[in-house]
């Protein structure tokens, strides 16, 4: 985002669609600040902020001073760099605790205790998936990702079987998608062979990630369903291929289904975008 001047609105502003609907800079402003802290808990300076939403300086500091003084973000007087405020964190606990976050993250937990592997649950971000939650394995070895990863979403289970059960025909819904780019040797670039894989994915009920992301791990998701509608989110698990062998597969694909179960009834499912 490009730093303009302080106040007041832009003109009849058309991108996205949006002509005619005149929007406010400052606001816009501190959403870009703000979003800068997603998945960054050693937090940001000054400096980091400016140059990561392309503000100047002065500009970006008044608007932390404002959204310090809000609550919004908090600040470190000895490292001089910003943090999540206490009232993000209290909106985000009402919003996990009324949604059934709470739920979600105890059905994660039970599943990586069954599995022994780590579990995740994640939603569409554009050409990624986010991963909104998740429960790490006992094992001392393992692969697990945490809440605020992004995941290509050719290269992850999770990614591949939000596109298989999406709103799209699966043709279209990869060339939306662009150029694909290999994570690993084993990473899907070829558009036609991941429309075909899409196919596969929606005819058997699962993905499988075999080391498209990194090399040595394998991952299963299952789509988590509303009766008739597209997948709004999916379930996941992630470990070492030494232990997800194609039998460990066939054993984590019902227990991933029932969680998955679990988690579409609950008010959070209704809430998540399509």
């Amino acid at each position: 985002m490009t730093a303009g001047g302080d106040g007041g609105q832009d003109g009849q502003g058309s991108q996205g669609g949006q002509a005619g609907i005149a929007h406010n800079q400052s606001v816009l402003k501190a959403v870009a600040l703000i979003g800068c802290f997603v998945d960054s808990p050693e937090g940001k300076t000054l400096t980091e902020l400016s140059r990561q939403t392309r503000l100047n300086v002065s500009t970006a500091y008044r608007m932390l001073q404002t959204l310090v003084r809000t609550g919004v973000l908090r600040r470190e007087e000895e490292s001089e760099r910003y943090f999540v405020g206490p009232l993000l964190l209290a909106l985000a606990g009402a919003t996990f605790s009324s949604g059934g976050y709470g739920v979600v993250l105890d059905v994660l937990r039970g599943m990586s205790e069954e599995t022994g592997e780590s579990l995740s649950l994640g939603i569409r971000d554009n050409d990624c998936v986010a991963v909104l939650l998740s429960a790490g394995s006992n094992h001392h070895f393992r692969f697990e990702h945490r809440a605020g990863d992004r995941l290509p979403i050719h290269c992850s289970g999770m990614g591949k079987v939000l596109l298989a059960y999406g709103n799209e025909p699966h043709a279209e819904a990869v060339a939306r998608l662009g150029r694909l780019t290999a994570l690993t040797p084993k990473s899907i670039i070829r558009s036609d062979a991941l429309a075909d894989e899409l196919a596969a994915i929606r005819a058997r009920g699962y993905a499988l990630g075999d080391e498209e992301h990194h090399i040595g791990v394998r991952s299963v998701a299952v789509p988590i369903l509303s009766g008739n509608e597209p997948a709004r989110a999916a379930i996941g698990v992630q470990g070492p291929v030494s232990r997800m062998s194609i039998e460990a597969v066939e054993r984590l694909v019902p227990i991933l289904k029932s969680g998955a179960e679990l988690v579409a009834r609950l008010p959070l499912l209704s809430r998540l975008p399509v």
